[in-house]
């Protein structure tokens, strides 16, 4: 009798213990019950509010949870979209009466001011446990294996040792958690590297023989701007030869066109024929009679 006792006690306190669920913000968790939720009488809670209630019949319905919009059930899982501070807390599947809790955390890493990090610069490293209680003790693993026991670690000067995978670890319920961030370190590349020969111009009084000093007018160099120049100069000329040949075209076409064109009214010849207003002397009428000539008599 003690041991069926003891048996029971052993199984409700392993479905009352909750599950621990970490999730990244902005980016979307699943939450398995942990077993099978088919043909069953199915109630997702939120602290005791319903995100989703499903009968063995198959009727679903929705509650009234914040993350209810941002939802949906898959098969033996709940899954949420763009988790938020506010989702963090005990979840509840209950299956046929028989609850099983999970708790979803949020664990976030960064790095300021970026991952991609520069030999000498300085950088921020930050990892932060949100929605389990008690808040854990965080602590950062370095790429050689050197813990260092806070949540917030400054480097002062980044050196080749800090590139690769620093992790950061906690412990909940005795169980080990752990999120991991890579650092990229970059080095220099040879032609940024300074030379005796730069070493020396540097230190070299300035002069004016200099062409072309390095300034930036509006955001371009004076050399830009040279080039910009002697380009919009060379448009110019384009346009002007163009211009002159495109008239040239049109006086040429112009001299075929009055060339090949007929003769107008006013280019013919005037003759001095009488108009119409001037009619002439209308010649005589018949043929006249030439008179005879006076012959002299002739003398007996």
């Amino acid at each position: 009798m003690k041991t069926i006792v003891g048996l029971v006690l052993v199984l409700s306190a392993f479905s009352a213990a909750e599950n621990i669920v970490l999730g990244t913000l902005g980016q979307t968790v699943k939450i398995h019950c942990g077993v099978s939720t088919s043909n069953v009488d199915l109630i997702w809670e939120y602290e005791k509010q319903t995100i989703f209630s499903v009968q063995k019949k198959g009727m679903r319905s929705k509650g009234k949870a914040a993350m209810v919009s941002r939802s949906k059930l898959g098969k033996d899982f709940l899954e949420i979209n763009t988790v938020e501070v506010k989702d963090v807390g005990l979840y509840t599947c209950n299956v046929a009466g028989n609850p099983h809790h999970h708790r979803l955390g949020l664990v976030s890493v960064s790095v300021h001011p970026s991952k991609d990090l520069q030999l000498g610069s300085e950088a921020t490293l930050q990892c932060q446990v949100k929605g389990l209680d008690p808040p854990p003790a965080v602590e950062w693993e370095r790429p050689n294996s050197e813990p260092i026991r806070q949540a917030t670690v400054q480097l002062t000067s980044v050196s080749g040792s800090d590139r690769g995978d620093w992790t950061c670890k906690f412990t909940h319920d005795g169980k080990m958690y752990n999120k991991t961030l890579e650092i990229r370190v970059e080095e220099p590349s040879v032609s940024t590297l300074p030379t005796p020969e730069d070493h020396t111009m540097t230190n070299r009084p300035k002069t004016t023989e200099d062409p072309l000093p390095n300034k930036k007018i509006l955001g371009l160099s004076l050399w830009m701007w040279v080039a910009l120049g002697v380009g919009f100069l060379i448009l110019v000329i384009l346009l002007v030869i163009l211009c002159c040949r495109c008239r040239r075209m049109k006086r040429r076409a112009k001299k075929l066109k009055m060339v090949r064109s007929p003769l107008k009214s006013s280019q013919y010849c005037k003759c001095k024929c009488p108009t119409a207003q001037q009619p002439a002397a209308a010649p005589p009428r018949g043929r006249q009679k030439e008179e005879p000539s006076t012959l002299p008599r002739q003398q007996r």
